[in-house]
């Protein structure tokens, strides 16, 4: 009897192992021991995932005014969004609101120009006058007539002195070519002239190189204007 216990006993050792064994073989191939290379947890359920994977929306303020006071999200379709569609509801947009301009500082002197109390006819013949004619009677280089016709304008449109300058001149232009308007010209270019000679005495206390080119250029019309003076308008050098 004692024989056969001891037959039997390896016999149980073995079975109880084998089937130890294969606990564990089901076990390390079961999913809940599989690794994750995703990092989630074996116990993650596929509610948590979808959770911890949602992805935010931004947040618009472009819907309507019905969705507004549901708090329901907009898809701000035009002329009426589906929600509003859906219920039957009249939709409304808030108006957009203005743009805001920005208007850029500068330090640049004020143009000589204005656009406030309406526009100038007489002024704007003499510049015209300057531009179209006077300008070619004081070089004949075509290179110096560009100097006067492109280069000069576009300074004195910074240099309200320099504009009254240049309208001077061409106004005694039109007094030596139309006779019977000689006398309105002349008072006109005077005036003019003496305005601008003002300003530049003013300007040539604080001469520097912001207004030297200006100045320069302003006393070389000065000399033109003086020696017409001298001639008594007699302008046979600007015909």
């Amino acid at each position: 009897m004692q024989r056969d216990l001891r037959n039997l006993a390896p016999r149980k050792v073995a079975t109880s192992r084998s089937t130890m064994e294969n606990t564990e073989a089901r076990f390390l191939n079961s999913p809940a021991s599989s690794v994750h290379t995703d990092g989630a947890s074996p116990l993650e359920t596929p509610q948590m995932s979808r959770r911890i994977k949602r992805v935010s929306h931004t947040k618009s303020r472009k819907g309507c005014q019905q969705c507004k006071k549901r708090k329901v999200k907009c898809d701000e379709q035009r002329p009426a969004c589906f929600n509003c569609s859906r219920l039957q509801e009249e939709c409304k947009y808030l108006p957009p609101p203005p743009k805001k301009v920005y208007v850029r500082r500068s330090g640049s002197p004020k143009p000589a120009i204005s656009s406030t109390g309406g526009i100038n006819l007489r002024d704007l013949e003499l510049f015209h006058t300057y531009t179209t004619s006077t300008y070619s009677t004081l070089s004949i280089f075509p290179a110096l007539q560009d100097f006067w016709r492109i280069t000069v304008p576009r300074l004195a449109i910074h240099n309200s002195y320099l504009m009254g300058e240049i309208l001077a001149l061409a106004a005694l232009h039109l007094a030596y070519h139309r006779p019977d308007q000689r006398h309105e010209y002349l008072a006109t270019a005077l005036t003019l002239h003496q305005e601008s000679s003002q300003q530049a005495m003013g300007l040539l206390k604080e001469l520097n190189s912001e207004n030297a080119d200006g100045l320069f250029i302003f006393s070389s019309l000065t000399i033109v204007i003086g020696n017409t003076s001298r001639i008594r308008f007699q302008l046979s050098f600007v015909y």
